[in-house]
């Protein structure tokens, strides 16, 4: 009879046992798509880089999945995923993505992007986020479609293609939430900030040694301001 009785309660304890396992087990968060298949020629790449990237992706529930395998398509602005376990290529849907990370070879920078809209009535997009602060500096990386076919050599065979080249679009944001677009010179630069400093002016970049010539420059020019005239 003792042993009877011992063989019901373990029978019980059983399945308690089990469901207390099942709580304990955590499903990690992942990346959702469909599958991307890459058979466009082009004379030029579509990718702001062209190998694959470890990066790590922010979804907009707040969950992130790391140490993943990605490429922007700055050509048709989306994310694609290498799937390691079955080695598909996935595009990534934008609507749960809230920005990415891609880590720079051999480095322990990375380079940062985020899902914005700069305009109303203006699609949301991919934008590069190059310096935060009470400016924030946004880089927008596209490729241009041209009418130009240029010859191109595939597996020893040549083949028309269309040419593409990269492009790259840079945008303010200020504390209030406002967006200006500016380009690299000082012209630009001035009118982006002429509502917010009216001290700035070309002359006074000129004596300050300011110049802006190329991404970095911009950069620093905006660091300049955020010190010296608080926009």
């Amino acid at each position: 009879m003792r042993i009877f009785l011992l063989q019901i309660s373990l029978l019980l304890l059983f399945p308690l046992g089990v469901m207390a396992q099942c709580d304990l087990t955590i499903s990690k968060p992942t990346l959702a798509g469909e599958q991307f298949i890459d058979n466009q020629i082009f004379a030029g790449s579509k990718y702001f880089m062209d190998e694959w990237a470890i990066g790590t992706v922010t979804l907009q529930s707040g969950d992130i999945v790391q140490n993943q395998l990605l490429r922007y398509n700055a050509l048709e602005d989306e994310l694609i995923w290498l799937e390691q376990n079955s080695s598909s290529t996935v595009r990534v849907d934008k609507s749960l993505v809230l920005g990415f990370s891609l880590q720079l070879p051999q480095s322990d920078s990375a380079l940062v992007f985020t899902k914005g809209t700069f305009f109303k009535n203006q699609t949301s997009s991919f934008l590069q986020v190059l310096r935060k602060g009470k400016v924030t500096l946004y880089a927008k990386r596209w490729v241009e479609k041209t009418s130009n076919v240029e010859i191109i050599h595939i597996g020893g065979n040549a083949k028309r293609a269309i040419a593409i080249f990269p492009r790259t679009n840079y945008f303010v944001e200020t504390q209030d939430g406002n967006f200006r677009s500016v380009a690299l010179n000082r012209r630009s630069f001035v009118n982006a900030f002429a509502a917010d400093s009216t001290h700035l002016s070309r002359k006074l970049l000129r004596q300050n040694r300011i110049r802006i010539k190329n991404e970095h420059d911009l950069v620093a020019a905006i660091g300049w301001l955020e010190t010296n005239l608080e926009p």
